[in-house]
């Protein structure tokens, strides 16, 4: 199954700019297999990320798999229960078995999608960003140490971070739309020198762990030791308004005829209103 790896993941529309370098720009097709192999060999030839072995051995992660959505879609079915952190409201089943029943969709395979999965050896990093379409988003720790540092939305909003809006991405292996151009491992204070009032939290997640980020707060993560993540972005009823954006993804307007985008966009509104008066008292399984 082939997939495409980046330096630095998720992708973003700004990458396209030239001030952008090449080494932060470099993405790779490959399959799983071949980029578990290319783990094991910088595992063995840089265990400790030497920095004048950059451009010898640089590292891509193989980020937001979607293994449910394919060949492991009959395990999901019978397990993604059991996927779910113990005491985390999420109401997105309910609500994409509406989207799905009013479009004629596979809910289970439109909700498998969500459920990522990140290989990534060690010195790895995510870039500075926030989720999505307003989500919430865990993430489940598998093998290795993972380091998250974390921002709050009113530190993002006294302009610390210095972010960036971007479009929408094409590529399986997803986007973000609100991304910072600061890399925390190589600040500079000459660029961003309101960087040093930015107040934030650190972790370091361990197998077995779980970690829950509000909507709304940015992060940027690093791998310790090779790494295997499995993440979810979810909506309950504190950012209910924003899962139809989510919703929305699932049409390519460009290819669809006026009255059909006329139609889906009644349809959206319609939902979106009942999604804003719909019980969170129980969790629809």
């Amino acid at each position: 199954e082939g997939w495409k790896c980046r330096a630095r993941s998720p992708q973003f529309e700004g990458d396209l700019d030239k001030h952008v370098g090449a080494a932060e720009r470099l993405a790779i097709d490959t399959s799983v297999s071949e980029y578990v192999d290319y783990v094991q060999v910088v595992q063995k030839m840089d265990p400790k990320c030497d920095v004048d072995n950059s451009l010898a051995y640089p590292r891509v992660a193989l980020a937001n798999w979607q293994p449910f959505a394919g060949k492991a879609r009959s395990l999901f079915e019978s397990c993604w229960r059991d996927l779910l952190p113990a005491g985390v409201k999420d109401l997105t089943v309910r609500w994409i078995k509406m989207f799905a029943a009013m479009f004629r969709l596979d809910w289970l395979d439109f909700f498998a999608r969500d459920f990522l999965v990140t290989l990534c050896p060690a010195g790895s990093v995510t870039r500075l960003h926030c989720e999505n379409h307003g989500a919430h988003v865990w993430f489940s720790q598998i093998e290795g140490r993972r380091l998250f540092v974390l921002f709050s939305p009113q530190t993002v909003a006294s302009g610390c971070l210095y972010e960036e809006d971007g479009g929408r991405c094409d590529g399986l292996e997803g986007w973000t739309a609100a991304a910072s151009p600061v890399d925390l491992l190589y600040p500079s204070e000459k660029r961003h020198p309101k960087l040093a009032d930015a107040k934030a939290q650190v972790v370091v997640l361990r197998p077995g762990e779980t970690l829950v980020i509000p909507s709304g707060w940015w992060r940027y993560s690093v791998s310790l030791e090779a790494s295997v993540t499995l993440s979810h972005p979810f909506w309950n009823s504190q950012n209910r308004k924003h899962i139809v954006e989510e919703f929305k993804e699932a049409f390519d307007e460009s290819r669809m005829p006026p009255e059909l985008q006329d139609m889906a966009a009644q349809q959206i509104k319609q939902l979106q209103e009942t999604i804003a008066e719909d019980s969170d008292s129980d969790m629809d399984f």
